[in-house]
């Protein structure tokens, strides 16, 4: 995975000491222990999330740097100054003092944080002295340093009169506490309130597994953990017990004071205990929530305190516990099924750890979340307030700490969150309903009222009266709190947009950027999740394509980019998105750069597992980009304005020069975000990485030494050389070097076969006669781009020695059996060329040309392959682009003799059928605004036609002029020859091919169709001139014997139905 570009120093150094320190942990807590069942959790805090959320650390460290006069380096918590101040770590316990935060640090906060009399501090208690008490996780730690930061910033700013160093500081204390927030809540491990109430009303919970049961039937394993902040937990306790105690059966509910099991009068075992510290950090959270809940001026200081350190200390046992753990089990502590009654070996138990915290991290996690913020709050409470109706910017942390209950941002949770309240408030079985709607339901209220839903506050209103009804005055303290909510709300968006010089949508970002990389037109199709960025395109003068359907949109888009360099295309979410991929993997195996942008649920929707429309149902919105980090260089799930600038310009970046599909994703709700439009005027550096210079010195050394010795060199091109760019690299060693020169199928076309040294295609047996026994017998080979795939190489039949070859690739270079990585081509192949002049090279003999047209013999009407593609070598001209389909017209392309700058496009090394035809139509896109009079030109078989026949309609939608010969030999020839010559699956219904144009609505006159069927017919329309100046889209049916094919196509179904039949 790649992370975005120009970041400072110390934020590439903070990025690695956090990514250490956690592989260390993973290291020290999994032991000999399988990682993918151990910590599935662990897995799931995805490295995105956790490294990109340091990026803003290094601004706001320089702005500290500027008005201290140090050199503080926020990422790896340390300072380059002498340190004088007294150690305040000594005056703490070892178990509790804080491992990242240097003493100078805890010095510098205690000295700005300003003391306010009454408060309940003393000269002995400083403000933030037990910050140390507090150790993040290495997820949150970044966080936490940043958000401390921010605070003495403000309070800095406030002592001098600084109001741009308070508005920085505040700026950066909101964005902290919502990464730290945004760290668990994508990666579910906040507390969510209304799955809980509906757990909670279902009967039957007459033991403690048929509850555990239904909730991971509910949400599943890794959501269990939530079961923990709530009070049904001390219900499954209690009926656990009791159900126990009355069967005899074992339970992990035992009494934390108990020092036997009673059904056994046995000591408790290991995972007794452990529930017995579950259960106190049970009532730990508990306690925290009832501190949260109140109103944010009346959270006693001194009570948060005492919470912290109970919690770390509640973290010191549970790490003692598992590290015995570690060492007394060799089997793995999470089960795939938890609800499993199978007793671990020598444990004495039923139920595995995961059902109250899927593993260790997850607890540390919570505890670690809670700790920090009470400590925040705590902080910035005791800045002074003049009264609830007058805040100043110091305080726009009351939306963060409000909505600590839900974690959860925009219109589509609070809408999800008032749906519910029928459910909570229906019969009121529990007295805890109530309380369970005030909390979710007021930051419901205040997200309608900021974005102006008088219906749904409206409704909000009568809940809130019926809950008066009922006696529970929750309204008198709603008024108490809705200034507060509303003035931070404005604040925080006020202060996110003052933060950018040139604020744009990142839909205009994003689509700017595609333009600037000469993306005039994008495929796709549209989708719910997808459609607010479509707006965008006019404005910015992009054309919609809009195909027929997912798959055709990705071969076009794979057309597109082989001619303008790179292609995007447009999805949605799920279904949209998933009928891309085959599409997309080809132009992953075959080095084409396509961006895949798919449009998704918001990020609400996707935080809280919502089951949405063209979902699996289960919750998960990472599976399918899951999928596609498999056919992708960079995978961009855009989450936070304040990275998607970035991460946007990266993986464009990485498509580029990589040569290969990035994949982006854009919530519906972050298309009208803001982000710094000023980037804009500094287009993305696509400069490709440089070789280190001594080691492609020595290369080229190499390189010369075995080029001046070689009698009989030659050399072979390949698709890689047009795919990374080298071919000017190509053509000019070609030019000065005097070596002969093949090139292989996929690299057809890549040179000018009308150079005297071009002395055909070299597909091993495929090859024609003289090319396979000049190339097998050189003794030296110099290969660029090469790929040696079976069907590349007709079925493995290369016949050239490694001892006699020197391979060039974009990332390394192979001379004999020895490998350079990272010495890439381009730069090998520049200071080879600037050397040639002073060496002496043999060429070596150069074999006669053999593919002249046949004998016209027009007594056999039929035509064969052997006739045809030599033919049309004297028909094509200068500049045109051939698309052959994988199958006979591949293959028959070999006979072809290009005029000079001819293209051909093919899928040789992927081989899906029905490419070339979705290809073409983005081929021909792509010339039309080029304008160039090139033309584009397509063979195809009828088999392969019928699977994407329907991009013809797009093609006469955009007015495109190619020329499209279907071979109608009744069939999946290739198929044929590998197995079943004369089987009915290799049999298709013919069409009436003549009726296809009209049929998708081109208007008489706008196109014209042919039928060939003899030598006559192929002779006579290469000779009309209006079938050759393309005046508009055409089609050809051309008929071909049945069970006719090209050599080499012959030569590669023989050796794939011979592998397809070994063991």
């Amino acid at each position: 995975m790649y992370y975005s570009d120009g970041r400072r120093a110390g934020e590439i150094k903070g990025l690695q000491y956090l990514q250490e320190a956690k592989d260390q942990r993973t290291n020290r807590i999994c032991g000999g222990y399988q990682r993918e069942r151990h910590f599935k959790n662990l897995s799931a805090l995805d490295r995105d999330t956790l490294l990109t959320r340091t990026q803003p650390l290094a601004s706001l460290t320089d702005l500290l740097a500027i008005r201290t006069g140090s050199d503080y380096d926020l990422t790896t918590c340390s300072t380059s100054e002498e340190d004088d101040t007294p150690n305040s770590n000594s005056q703490l316990p070892p178990s509790i003092r804080h491992p990242s935060l240097p003493d100078s640090f805890v010095s510098f906060i205690n000295s700005y944080i300003p003391r306010e009399e009454g408060n309940l501090h003393n000269e002995h208690t400083s403000q933030v002295s037990w910050l140390q008490a507090i150790n993040p996780s290495q997820a949150n730690g970044a966080s936490l340093d940043l958000a401390i930061l921010a605070l003495s910033l403000v309070s800095l700013g406030r002592k001098n009169g600084d109001v741009e160093l308070r508005r920085q500081g505040t700026a950066n204390y909101g964005r902290a506490l919502r990464q730290l927030q945004d760290i668990l809540s994508q990666n579910r491990l906040l507390f969510e309130e209304q799955t809980l109430a509906r757990c909670e009303d279902t009967t039957g919970w007459v033991s403690h597994a048929e509850g555990i049961a239904r909730l991971i039937q509910l949400r599943g394993p890794e959501s269990h953990v939530v079961g923990l902040s709530h009070r049904l937990f001390l219900g499954f306790r209690s009926t656990g017990i009791t159900h126990a105690l009355a069967t005899r059966k074992s339970t992990y509910l035992a009494h934390q004071d108990w020092l036997t099991v009673p059904w056994k009068m046995q000591p408790k075992s290991d995972f007794d205990k452990l529930l017995d510290i579950m259960a106190q950090i049970a009532i730990l959270i508990e306690k925290a929530r009832g501190l949260k809940t109140t109103l944010a001026s009346e959270i006693p200081h001194l009570e948060s305190i005492a919470l912290v350190k109970q919690g770390w200390e509640f973290y010191s046992q549970l790490d003692k516990w598992y590290q015995g753990i570690i060492q007394k089990y060799s089997e793995p502590l999470y089960y795939e099924q938890p609800g499993s009654t199978q007793f671990i070996p020598a444990a004495g138990c039923v139920f595995p750890t995961s059902l109250h915290f899927p593993n260790f991290e997850i607890a540390r996690l919570h505890i670690s979340y809670w700790s920090i913020l009470l400590f925040l709050s705590d902080c910035v409470l005791t800045l002074p307030v003049s009264s609830q109706s007058n805040f100043d910017e110091s305080f726009n942390f009351v939306t963060s700490m409000d909505n600590t209950f839900t974690h959860r941002q925009a219109l589509e949770l609070a809408r999800l969150i008032a749906q519910s309240m029928d459910y909570l408030l229906s019969e009121d079985k529990h007295i805890l309903g109530p309380q369970k709607v005030f909390f979710p339901l007021r930051t419901a209220m205040h997200v309608f009222a900021s974005t102006g839903k008088e219906q749904e506050l409206a409704w909000c209103q009568n809940i809130f009266e019926e809950l008066d009804r009922r006696g529970y005055p929750f309204g008198k303290i709603l008024a108490r709190t809705s200034l507060i909510l509303d003035f931070a709300m404005a604040a925080t968006l006020d202060i996110r947009t003052s933060e950018l010089r040139e604020p744009v949508d990142i839909a205009t970002y994003l689509l700017t950027r595609l333009k600037q990389m000469g993306i005039d037109s994008i495929h796709g199709l549209p989708g719910d999740f997808n459609l607010a960025l479509l707006d965008y395109l006019p404005d910015l003068d992009i054309t919609w394509v809009g195909n027929c359907n997912e798959l055709n949109a990705g071969y076009a888009a794979d057309g597109y980019a082989r001619i303008k360099g790179i292609s995007a295309v447009i999805t949605t979410f799920g279904v949209g998105e998933l009928s891309l991929p085959n599409a997309i993997a080809g132009s992953y195996a075959e080095y084409v750069p396509v961006v895949h942008i798919v449009g998704t649920p918001s990020t609400s929707s996707q935080a809280n597992g919502m089951l949405l429309h063209h979902t699996l149902g289960n919750g998960n919105f990472n599976t399918f980009a899951d999928m596609a980090a498999h056919i992708a260089v960079d995978v961009a799930k855009l989450t936070d304005p304040r990275d998607a600038a970035a991460q946007i310009d990266h993986a464009l970046r990485e498509c580029y020069l990589q040569s290969r599909p990035v994949y982006l994703t854009l919530p519906t709700d972050l298309v009208k975000k803001k982000v710094e439009g000023e980037r804009l005027k500094t287009k993305i550096d696509l400069s490709p990485h440089k070789n280190d210079p001594a080691k492609e010195d020595y290369v080229v050394e190499v390189v010369l030494k075995y080029l001046t010795e070689a009698k009989s060199a030659v050399i072979l091109v390949d698709s890689c050389a047009v795919r990374h760019r080298v071919l000017d690299e190509a053509h000019e060693l070609i030019e000065k070097s005097g070596l002969p020169v093949f090139v292989a199928p996929m690299g057809k076309g890549a040179v000018d076969e009308t150079i005297p040294q071009f002395g055909g295609v070299y597909a091993g047996d495929g090859s024609n006669p003289g090319v396979q026994e000049r190339v097998e017998t050189a003794d030296l080979l110099l290969t660029i781009g090469s790929v040696k795939s079976d069907f590349n190489t007709a079925g493995f039949t290369y016949r050239t020695s490694q001892l006699k070859t020197i391979d060039f690739h974009s990332t390394y270079t192979r001379v004999r059996y020895s490998e350079y990585p990272g010495v890439g081509m381009k730069g090998v192949l520049r200071k080879l060329i600037d050397r040639l002049p002073q060496l002496s090279i043999q060429p070596g003999p150069i074999p006669p040309q053999n593919i002249t047209p046949a004998e016209e013999d027009l007594d056999d009407p039929a035509i064969t392959h052997d006739w045809f593609w030599p033919q049309l070598g004297k028909w094509l001209q200068e500049g045109d682009i051939v698309l052959t389909e994988t199958g006979t017209s591949n293959y028959g392309i070999f006979d072809t003799r290009f005029p000079k700058n001819v293209t051909n496009i093919s899928q040789i090394l992927w081989g899906s059928i029905g490419y070339a035809t979705g290809s073409t139509q983005g081929v021909a896109l792509a010339v039309t605004e080029l304008g160039s009079a090139r033309r584009t030109i397509l063979f195809t078989g009828d088999g392969s036609f019928q699977l994407t026949a329907q991009e013809v309609s797009t093609m006469i939608r955009h007015k495109l002029k190619p020329i499209l010969f279907i071979i109608n030999n009744n069939g999946y020839t290739i198929e044929r020859f590998i197995h079943g010559m004369e089987a009915t699956y290799n049999d298709i219904q013919p069409w009436k091919y003549q009726a296809l144009l009209p049929a998708f609505g081109a208007q008489e006159g706008s196109y014209k169709t042919y039928t060939v069927k003899t030598k006559t017919d192929v002779l006579n329309l290469f000779q009309d001139p209006v079938f050759a100046s393309t005046p508009y889209i055409q089609l050809v049916e051309l008929f071909m014997p049945e069970f006719d094919a090209p050599k080499g196509l012959k030569i590669t179904a023989a050796a794939a139905a011979r592998r397809n039949e070994k063991a």
